[in-house]
């Protein structure tokens, strides 16, 4: 049976909202002007605008990831956060934008694995399932059976 590490979960917590709270002073807070703007934790991403339209979460999603290079792999661990509200989109609302309404929403990861990073010896890693890799049926070269939880290009963004 495997136990939690509460301090090592707790430490890892707290650094992660030191992270976001570091990450967030640096956001502009000017208003933000009308349209949808979706803003990113790399200082060098231009916030992503949008103007009048209709716009699921997931297509902003989509966009933001795209923006990012983060992988179709990893960007379902992804979401958009309203700051304002305090709530995180689901990916099937509609979102109606018209020339007087203003959003600002946050790419942000949404969920949260213990020892996702896999530094900890006494936690179990977590890895992501991977079907195997066999060429053909004489191969008997072993495959891992998983990869890592998130990709270069995910971490870059998390940790940039």
């Amino acid at each position: 049976m495997q136990y939690l590490n509460i301090k090592e979960d707790c430490n890892a917590m707290a650094f992660s909202a030191k992270m976001r709270s570091f990450k967030k002073t640096e956001v502009k807070q000017v208003a933000p002007e009308p349209g949808v703007e979706v803003t990113f934790y790399l200082l060098d991403r231009e916030p992503l605008r949008l103007g009048s339209g209709e716009y699921t979460a997931e297509e902003l999603c989509i966009r933001a990831a795209q923006e990012c290079s983060i992988s179709p792999l990893c960007h379902n661990l992804f979401a958009l956060y309203d700051e304002s509200t305090k709530l995180w989109y689901a990916p099937n609302p509609i979102i109606t934008v018209d020339d007087k309404m203003s959003l600002r929403l946050h790419y942000r990861m949404r969920f949260y694995f213990t020892n996702w990073h896999g530094t900890n010896d006494n936690e179990q890693s977590v890895w992501r399932h991977s079907p195997k890799k066999q060429k053909n049926g004489y191969e008997k070269k072993r495959v891992p059976e998983a990869t890592p939880l998130l990709d270069a290009s995910s971490l870059e963004y998390l940790f940039a």
